[in-house]
């Protein structure tokens, strides 16, 4: 007989343990597996008369526990009589895998309405849906519409055109939405920065640098919170299994970058499975990017994106895709080859295979810009519009050619002005501070994400830049921590030879 896949074969003590006591597989007890196994793949258990008797699913760090003959090895799902392990004759298709699973996505649905209506009676903020045109921001739409549409509660579906979108998507959304009646409820918004000219002053985005996501997706989303009164209640398609970041987050938590938003998950502890199966019980139209092989919809610039989707991509997007590459080649200094292979998706913490070629790619400019403690400012205006910035952090006295910055009644800082340039004596705590301040004075992108978190108003959009009102300003501090200059001015390059040059 053909052996099917993905087994484990155990001894008669684990056999007695799973079967009569109803636990789940140790260490000790195992035999032998398939050597094709992986973390998180679903298993069927075999005793020594190679009969199956339980299927389960497999613990992280399985084969280290094997090695060190202890722990848990799998999660028992279901046990029974052992019995013969065939191969299926005829292949299953999804709609038998919904079959299959209907009383258990049921039952996942129950949950997830549950716990949408439950916060939501703990609220009374506007509700939004995040809806990006993916699968798990479609399965949360599908969720949050079921159960609010119960409760009689109004919500909108938010979807952010940062530019970089696939226009499948774009033409997707509007399709979906207008099949489930949604087109009414639905509030779009368009990214305030260009992504190829922040391009220039940041660099190109990496997983470990992703400036992109703050100035053109949730800026304007937090301008559109502002406009709904400042608080609300945002439905996301996150999933703990993810990320290690998205795991500890939980499926509630409250916005860093988005301030007066409360982010909750009703699909965070399900799996990628687990959410096809749901869409194609629902049977709603999926985008039909996945049907081309793209495994995440989102921005067709993603650094997260896998070496397969970049082919994918390229095949997509064409021209556009292979001039983006160019420019991350000339402004990254990669060869073709290391353009191929993906590096510049990583900036600073790459991967294990990577880490033994790690290139320390373009930090000359922001070391240097660190020991010297000295930029350049030509326009009076760019000068004011320093000491409006460094007003939100410290008491600020000018006196003429001479600032003093104060902080609790003490001295941390001088800045003199010589001719187009800014000397800077500072405490060094102080001084990643006054940098900070600076990069934001004169290398705005007017994304308006401190324009939107602002609880006084005392920001004004300039065609230069920003421009802080000391009348309305509190010093805070909240426009600082939410902007994406300076958050990123540190980590670069490009920042800093803007501020030398």
């Amino acid at each position: 007989k053909q052996r099917a896949k993905k087994w484990i074969l155990v001894d008669r003590g684990a056999e007695e343990a799973i079967v009569v006591q109803g636990r789940n597989l140790l260490a000790p007890g195992v035999k032998d597996y398939d050597e094709d196994i992986r973390e998180g793949d679903f298993v069927y258990v075999v005793n020594e008369e190679w009969k199956a008797i339980a299927v389960g699913k497999i613990a992280r760090g399985f084969k280290q526990k094997l090695s060190e003959r202890r722990g848990m090895i799998a999660k028992i799902r279901r046990f029974a009589e052992a019995k013969d392990a065939e191969v299926l004759a005829k292949k299953a298709s999804w709609g038998d895998a919904v079959d299959a699973n209907r009383s258990f996505l049921e039952m996942m649905e129950r949950k997830a309405i549950t716990f949408i209506q439950e916060v939501c009676r703990k609220s009374d903020d506007p509700v939004l849906v995040s809806f990006s045109g993916g699968k798990d921001s479609l399965a949360t739409l599908l969720l949050v519409k079921k159960a609010l549409e119960s409760l009689g509660k109004e919500f909108y579906v938010l979807f952010t055109d940062t530019g970089i979108e696939y226009p499948e998507t774009i033409n997707y959304i509007k399709r979906i939405l207008r099949q489930l009646r949604l087109e009414d409820k639905t509030i779009s918004v368009s990214s305030f920065v260009n992504f190829f000219k922040a391009l220039d002053l940041f660099g190109p985005p990496a997983r470990d640098f992703r400036w992109c996501c703050k100035t053109c997706k949730l800026a304007p989303i937090a301008y559109a919170i502002k406009s709904l009164g400042g608080k609300c209640l945002t439905f996301i398609g996150l999933r703990e299994m993810e990320s290690a970041k998205r795991r500890r987050q939980g499926a509630v938590w409250e916005g860093i970058w988005v301030k007066g938003q409360v982010g909750i998950s009703p699909i965070y502890d399900w799996s990628t499975l687990n959410v096809w199966l749901y869409l194609f019980k629902e049977g709603v139209e999926l985008n039909p990017l996945y049907y081309k092989g793209l495994e995440r919809i989102g921005c067709w610039v993603c650094p997260s994106m896998d070496l397969a989707e970049m082919r994918i991509v390229e095949e997509i997007i064409g021209p556009s895709w292979h001039g983006y590459l160019k420019k991350i080649s000339e402004s990254l200094s990669l060869s073709e080859q290391e353009v191929k292979l993906g590096l510049w998706r990583w900036r600073f913490k790459p991967p294990r295979w990577l880490r033994s070629g790690e290139k320390k790619m373009h930090r000359r400019q922001a070391r240097y810009l660190y020991e010297k403690k000295e930029v350049r400012i030509e326009k009076e205006d760019d000068f004011k519009r320093l000491l409006s910035i460094l007003k939100t952090m410290y008491e600020v006295h000018d006196e003429g050619g001479q600032v003093t910055l104060l902080d609790k009644e003490r001295s941390i800082a001088i800045l003199m002005r010589e001719k187009e340039k800014i000397i800077i004596e500072a405490e060094s705590r102080h001084w990643l501070k006054i940098l900070r301040g600076t990069a934001r004075a004169l290398a705005c992108v007017k994304c308006m994400l401190c324009f939107a978190t602002c609880p006084n108003k005392a920001i004004e959009l300039r065609q230069e830049g920003i421009e802080v009102s000391t009348e309305k300003c509190t010093a805070c501090g909240e426009c600082n921590y939410t902007c994406p200059v300076w958050a990123y001015s540190l980590k670069a390059p490009h920042i800093a030879k803007r501020l030398l040059e």
